[in-house]
């Protein structure tokens, strides 16, 4: 059985070319993937900026009247960011703020030891209520 010349060097390039073909779509693949991560954490990151400005804003409602209660729901940038009843634990008072788009919530949960001046012991992120 004679093979015609240059026989193995087409094999030779068309494997090779399979292969680099083969890296070349997973790393376009890897690239997406982690596009979209990206895009995911930014978009997390924006609905956590709008549950902070929710908090900022019952802090400051809190600071000019002491009586505020919460219980309101805004809308900011598109974002729908609600404060829930503030209530009393113990000695200390706690303002919960929840804001979320359509695909993240963000949850913060602050604690006060006094209202005047209004003194934050606690403000962190919490996965429930």
């Amino acid at each position: 059985m004679h093979k015609a010349p240059g026989f193995i060097l087409y094999v030779t390039v068309m494997v090779l070319s399979a292969l680099m073909l083969g890296f070349a779509l997973m790393g376009s693949y890897m690239v997406q993937a982690r596009s979209r991560t990206d895009m995911g954490q930014a978009q997390k990151s924006l609905v956590g900026y709008a549950a902070s400005s929710c908090m900022e804003m019952a802090l400051q409602s809190l600071g000019s009247d002491n009586t505020y209660a919460g219980n309101v729901t805004l809308t900011l940038d598109g974002y729908t960011c609600q404060i829930r009843p503030i209530y009393r634990q113990g000695n200390q008072w706690v303002i919960e703020t929840q804001a979320q788009d359509a695909m993240h919530t963000y949850r913060q949960r602050s604690k006060l030891s006094s209202l005047t001046p209004v003194t934050v012991v606690s403000w962190v992120e919490v996965p429930q209520f």
